[in-house]
């Protein structure tokens, strides 16, 4: 899930500045009279990066998995330091359990939030607004 979240983020800053710098460069480029066989190639990367940006999702696909590798994370950090729910189990094997659970749990639980965020914006064609 590491990985996901470096790559989609990679996806979505390039596509991003893509169209940032090119939308930006488009109208000084007709500004200055340059060509339209310039500027029109220029205009329609613009319009095809963020199209593609906003097809993919990759802005909140990329924080969807870094919120859940952050989860993951600290709840591995808690359970190795033996803090949290964590601290009172009285064998590694019952605090084990424990942790195997909650890491099952929080995976249930981005697998729902991806389906029901991500997905369905994504097949509706609708942007997704939520703060993941």
């Amino acid at each position: 899930m590491e990985g996901k979240a470096k790559s989609t983020q990679t996806y979505y800053y390039l596509l991003r500045l893509i169209t940032i710098i090119a939308g930006v460069l488009v109208p000084v480029l007709i500004g200055l009279d340059v060509p339209a066989c310039i500027t029109a190639p220029l205009a329609a990367v613009v319009a095809m990066s963020a199209a593609v940006e906003e097809f993919f999702h990759y802005g909140e696909r990329w924080r969807h998995y870094r919120n859940t590798v952050e989860l993951l994370k600290s709840e591995g950090w808690h359970f190795f330091q033996r803090i949290g729910q964590y601290r009172d189990f009285p064998s590694d094997a019952e605090a084990c359990q424990a942790f195997a659970t909650q890491v099952e749990q929080i995976i249930r639980l981005d697998v729902e939030k991806y389906i029901t965020e991500v997905v369905r914006a994504q097949g509706n064609g609708e942007e997704n607004h939520s703060p993941s």
